[in-house]
């Protein structure tokens, strides 16, 4: 009953628990998931895979994410500052399907043991139309980040 593609092995996953695409869609408006306790769709749409389940409120899982940020922080500084032998930054530029368009900006090196490695440094949204103007302001942005 599987399916080669994440989409299909999500609605599979659905499936098993009494969700199907079209209710899941109804539920969440038509939009992708997100953490958001004033959307009674999705609210239910959670509570029917887990009514057990409490959504975390955005406060804390805005502090989650500010926690989870500085102990990456910490990791890969610690990991940066180790001898590396070579290391490049490269950006990348992706537009889904509504138009949205986002900017990863990713470092890769070879450490003194000759191991890959690669951290996501950062992705932003890129206002449309992705003109090098708003391109350049927003690696510009990004650079401000510490």
């Amino acid at each position: 009953m599987g399916s080669d593609n994440s989409t299909g092995n999500f609605i599979v996953h659905l499936s098993t628990h009494r969700m199907t695409e079209e209710s899941y869609r109804r539920r969440t408006n038509n939009r992708p998931i997100s953490i958001c306790n004033d959307d009674e769709g999705f609210v239910e749409f959670i509570h029917e895979l887990d009514p057990n389940y409490q959504i975390p409120s955005d406060k804390t899982i805005q502090q989650l994410m500010a926690e989870s940020y500085n102990q990456i922080k910490v990791v890969l500084t610690k990991k940066f500052s180790k001898n590396i032998i070579s290391y490049s930054i490269t950006t990348d530029l992706w537009t889904v399907r509504s138009r949205n368009g986002y900017i990863g900006i990713t470092y890769s090196f070879i450490d003194n043991n000759f191991n890959i490695c690669e951290a996501i440094l950062a992705v932003q949204y890129v206002l449309y139309s992705h003109t090098s103007d708003n391109i350049c302001k927003v690696l510009r942005d990004m650079g401000s980040l510490q």
